[in-house]
């Protein structure tokens, strides 16, 4: 939009009214200060960014600010309280408990999103996938027991789905749909979850959510 540019107009409906808009608010700048100024005033937020930075403090310096070293074992001091020289007392192996617990935040901090990522899916899989494939696939298994527990398995999903259906006023027969739905849904999932690492924004549904704005892109919109 130029600079001596008429801002845009909008119609009310009832009365014909034009009301007069102001420029688009899609600065990258402004927008991030709003966020910024939110967060800040979110209690929460500052109670959860003191507990995250504190153990993202101690993954990266690590061994550089322990008080004492996290593999010296010392038997004679083993299992002690919890005093001056060892905050959360010892091991069994005399180890300081402070000390090895502020050196495992930095593999936990690696580990744990990886194995929740992980364990989501296999979940995913276990739970929705796998029932329905041991019913059908009886004829090349043979266990009459496992085909039973996976069709007892698909059968509660159905009826987990059918409130859904019928609150959208859809056949009961896409129930029977429910494994591939969920397997949708989680293929969905890590998709958004790729876009959003690589910079592009998370989408879920055709919306973009937590798009990564520049002040490139944001110059090319006005």
């Amino acid at each position: 939009m130029s600079a001596g540019a008429t801002p845009p107009s909008a119609i009310d409906p009832v009365g014909e009214v034009t009301v007069a808009l102001g420029p688009p608010r899609d600065d990258a700048r402004l927008a991030r200060k709003e966020r910024l100024q939110v967060l800040i005033r979110s209690k929460s937020f500052i109670a959860g960014a003191i507990i995250v930075g504190f153990w993202a403090l101690c993954a990266i310096l690590g061994k550089t600010v322990v008080p004492q070293s996290p593999f010296a074992s010392s038997p004679l001091n083993s299992l002690e309280a919890p005093n001056a020289d060892n905050w959360f007392g010892t091991d069994r192996l005399g180890r300081d408990v402070f000390s090895r617990v502020i050196v495992g935040s930095r593999d936990i901090m690696l580990i744990a999103p990886a194995a929740t990522l992980l364990g989501t899916i296999l979940g995913m899989i276990l739970i929705y996938l796998v029932p329905p494939l041991l019913l059908l696939t009886l004829p090349l298994h043979g266990s009459g027991a496992a085909a039973a527990l996976g069709g007892l398995a698909w059968l509660l999903m159905v009826v987990a789905y059918l409130p859904t259906l019928r609150y959208h006023r859809l056949s009961a027969l896409w129930a029977l749909a429910m494994p591939l739905v969920a397997g949708f849904y989680t293929a969905a999932t890590i998709d958004s979850a790729l876009r959003y690492w690589s910079g592009r924004g998370g989408q879920w549904k055709g919306r973009m959510q937590a798009q990564r704005l520049t002040t490139g892109s944001a110059e090319g919109k006005a």
